[in-house]
């Protein structure tokens, strides 16, 4: 799959990876390559990268499913990444794919491993079914966000893509496509189940969406790409409070009558509506030497854990022959009910019960400050393309963390303050 996107290395690199995406849009599998000649092909993509950043408090990741990296140490770990993928046609109309990622996560599994699994069927050119485990395709780089090289920057931007933590789904897309001027028009509805797993104050807890369904409609022509997303699901909890934080809910209802704030406190804990829609639209211009490349997203949820959130970014390359140095301005800010819990009172006489106020008050503060996200990041970087199939990437980020919105970050201690963490990435990415 990956090969074919890779046909003279004197063309633009954003052509190529364009030609790359196209390659792994689930309406190309059958036209791929040739049933009659070849019936299955392996190929594969891997980073190597070696990034620095977080601080003693807040770890860096670039997905929530994977550790936080801490304390401004080096590691291979945040941002490496290996697949291989299987693809295969049956019959003229039958084609399918397997897709293994092995990487850094929370929990590793074979299950979690596996992120492609699908069965497709075509029938004329413009309708596609894919049943299975299909990718959660909901941003512009959803069906190729693991491979590197598909895209001009080290990672895609946290700020935009962490939120968004999983890749597929176990259920089925159905596509339309039909030729609209320049361009191909692009209409796809999905709907299934997924999970995965997080760190939350070094916990790992399991994420559960049900009922999922959405589409997306998007327009491709040699220069454009432009799409809007629409998603909706349902949280599976296995308790009335999110991320399991019925303890916690449960000691402020206990505490209630000494500080009455905090049963308002376990309300914002307690899941009674866990809907959440998500709505994103981006465009892509690809015009040599200029790549401009921007998404603007929305999420709007019914779970008060689980602030609604607007999150954005503008990345713009120009390419020099071989060398392609680019800029990235990305934010995320939720729309946070509740920022500062107030001080419990002081009840006279009685200091072990404030020294529990007190704690119980720190708890609750770290909690509410790390289920909201208020960042923005400036990242400046360069590409080098020496080969047609590897590609050569350092980039520096430089964000800004709220102190009362650290949820992209893993949390060690909660902070006091706003934190300011550079992040320092170098990465080999190549196809095969």
């Amino acid at each position: 799959m990956f090969k074919s996107a890779l046909v003279k290395r004197q063309l633009a690199w954003p052509h190529l990876a364009l030609l790359l995406y196209l390659c792994t849009l689930p309406t190309s599998f059958a036209l791929a390559f040739d049933p009659e000649q070849q019936r299955y092909r392996l190929s594969g993509f891997a980073t190597l990268a070696a990034t620095r950043s977080g601080n003693e408090a807040l770890g860096f990741r670039r997905e929530f499913d994977r550790e936080g990296l801490f304390d401004g140490d080096w590691s291979f770990t945040p941002d490496s990444i290996i697949g291989l993928q299987l693809d295969f046609n049956a019959t003229e109309n039958i084609s399918g794919a397997v897709q293994l990622v092995g990487k850094d996560r929370a929990e590793n599994t074979l299950e979690n491993s596996i992120e492609w699994a699908f069965l497709g069927y075509q029938w004329g050119h413009q309708w596609r079914l894919r049943a299975g485990r299909v990718g959660y395709d909901s941003l512009l780089a959803s069906e190729y966000r693991n491979v590197g090289f598909a895209y001009l920057w080290v990672r895609p931007p946290t700020e935009y893509y962490t939120m968004v933590t999983f890749f597929s789904l176990d259920g089925a897309d159905l596509t339309w496509t039909k030729t609209m001027g320049p361009g191909t028009l692009r209409v796809k509805a999905l709907g299934g189940s997924t999970k995965n797993h997080t760190v939350f104050f070094d916990q790992v807890q399991e994420l559960e969406l049900d009922n999922i369904f959405g589409f997306n409609v998007g327009w491709e022509s040699d220069n454009w790409r432009i799409r809007f997303s629409a998603v909706r699901h349902e949280y599976t909890l296995s308790e009335e409070t999110f991320l399991g934080l019925g303890a916690l809910a449960d000691s402020l209802n206990q505490v209630s009558g000494f500080w009455p704030e905090a049963a308002e406190y376990a309300d914002l804990l307690t899941v009674e509506n866990n809907q959440v829609r998500y709505f994103a639209l981006g465009s892509a211009y690809t015009n040599y030497p200029w790549q401009i490349q921007s998404e603007l997203s929305y999420t709007d949820s019914r779970i008060e854990a689980y602030p609604s959130q607007l999150a954005g970014y503008v990345g713009v390359g120009y390419q020099l022959e071989q060398w392609t140095p680019y800029l990235l301005l990305a934010a995320a800010r939720s729309e946070s009910t509740l920022e500062v819990i107030a001080a419990p009172p002081v009840i006279p006489g009685n200091p072990l019960l404030n020294a529990n106020l007190q704690q119980l008050q720190s708890v609750v503060q770290s909690t509410s400050d790390v289920r909201i996200a208020d960042q923005p990041s400036f990242s400046a970087g360069v590409r080098w393309d020496f080969r047609h199939d590897m590609a050569l990437k350092a980039q520096v980020d430089h964000t800004k963390v709220g102190e009362h919105g650290y949820s992209l970050w893993n949390v060690r201690n909660a902070p006091s303050e706003d934190q300011t963490i550079n992040t320092l990435t170098v990465a080999l990415d190549w196809v095969f």
